[in-house]
């Protein structure tokens, strides 16, 4: 009766723990599991294969949820085996990149095979080594619709011993910095045009090929995104509307705290009327490593009407802040630094540094410069449009006539008003 009873925790336990799958298998998300281990391995090779495996699915752009688990040994002691994982593709049309990656994963680590399930919910073993039981590389075994003891099944193979799944774990969330960004885009570009030799071709390039070489690519793909992402901002350039880059951030603020300031700050901007953007991108520190900075935006004027209401908002916006100059753009696309603080490097308060033409350089010289240190200019990202209730319509018409009325000391006026 007691081994029934443990049966059925096990069976609940297995079913409760995989949620997460039955997910994204009702999602038709293709997903692959893949594992690094092999019998003949140290504990640490297998451990510093798996930081592997980790690495090439978070440059393909996938999610992944580690495998809880372990083989049975004589005596019915379990002994833990976790480095393998539930790669999980974004969407039905990855279903040809996920299958080619965990193929490719499985090669590389001289595994038998892997599992992959198609976004039809077939599982389905594919051969990843000449001696497999499956086959030849690349043979396929079909299973039908995947069910849990399908997982306990795979990994008992592999291993060439029974294994009881346990659970499967999230990761925590991969945030990659912006060179990380740049490697991922350059991985998927091969996965694309190599497929299931991909990973054994990238290590190989990663050996052989020099650190300033990689960084020159990335230069240059930097470049082309760069532009990419500023086409929003072309567009508005060429219809001669004004902008101005402003941000809420504050080095001696904790990140808390900036955050709140952005908040903030999109508030004030919503309230103006004027359309913009969040702008995405980094600091660099020492090493190379670049920390994400979103707390500040571009503020779009409509067109060249508006350029004396937007160039008084934004230049009262810096003073609000307390930044010590914000990056304006006439209607004639003309850039200027403009100081917002007394102790501004280039001038007091109301003072202007002329840079000529708008040029995407003047974007990562202005941030630089606000923040001392190296910023490194991402993406612009819309925001998701505000609509105003009618209480917050009628205030927007208090605060424009405000605005129009006191120029650029009108955040100080409107933040002090009688309430």
């Amino acid at each position: 009766m007691k081994e029934f009873e443990e049966y059925l925790n096990e069976v609940f336990l297995n079913e409760a723990s995989l949620g997460r799958f039955w997910q994204h298998y009702k999602e038709h998300k293709p997903m692959a599991f893949v594992s690094a281990d092999r019998n003949e391995n140290t504990k640490q090779q297998n451990a510093r294969n798996f930081s592997t495996l980790k690495r090439h699915v978070r440059l393909a752009g996938f999610g992944y949820n580690r495998i809880k688990g372990g083989y049975v040994e004589e005596g019915g002691k379990k002994v833990d085996a976790e480095n393998s994982l539930l790669i999980i593709g974004n969407s039905a049309e990855d279903e040809k990149r996920v299958c080619d990656l965990a193929i490719g994963l499985g090669k590389m680590f001289d595994q038998s095979s892997i599992m992959f399930v198609d976004t039809n919910g077939d599982a389905q073993w594919i051969s990843t080594r000449e001696d497999s039981d499956v086959g030849p590389i690349g043979t396929i075994k079909k299973l039908g619709k995947f069910r849990t003891n399908n997982i306990n099944d795979f990994y008992s193979k592999l291993g060439n011993k029974t294994f009881k799944f346990d659970m499967l774990v999230e990761e925590a969330p991969y945030r990659p910095d912006i060179r990380e960004r740049h490697l991922r885009e350059w991985f998927q570009q091969n996965l694309d045009k190599h497929g299931a030799d991909t990973c054994q071709l990238w290590e190989e390039q990663s050996s052989t090929v020099s650190v300033d070489h990689i960084d020159q690519k990335i230069e240059m793909m930097e470049q082309t995104l760069l532009e990419a992402s500023l086409g929003r901002f072309w567009q508005h350039y060429k219809e001669h509307k004004p902008m101005a880059f402003v941000s809420a951030d504050r080095n001696e603020r904790t990140k808390k705290e900036n955050a709140a300031a952005y908040k903030d700050l999109k508030k004030w901007v919503q309230q103006s009327n004027f359309g913009y953007n969040r702008v995405k991108g980094g600091y660099v520190e020492e090493g190379g490593r670049t920390v994400d900075n979103e707390n500040s935006v571009l503020i779009i004027g409509k067109g060249p009407e508006d350029e004396h209401r937007l160039y008084n908002f934004a230049v009262s916006l810096g003073k609000h802040f307390q930044q010590s100059s914000i990056l304006f753009i006439s209607s004639d696309g003309d850039a200027k630094w403009v100081a917002t603080r007394d102790d501004c490097w280039f001038g007091r308060t109301g003072e202007t540094q002329k840079l000529g033409k708008f040029k995407t350089s003047n974007i990562n010289d202005f941030y630089s410069k606000l923040g001392n240190k190296t910023f490194k200019f991402d993406e612009l990202k819309e925001e998701v449009p505000y609509y105003p209730d009618n209480r917050e319509r009628q205030l927007q018409v208090w605060f424009l006539r405000d605005m129009d009325r006191y120029g650029s000391d009108f955040c100080e006026r409107w933040a002090n008003r009688p309430k």
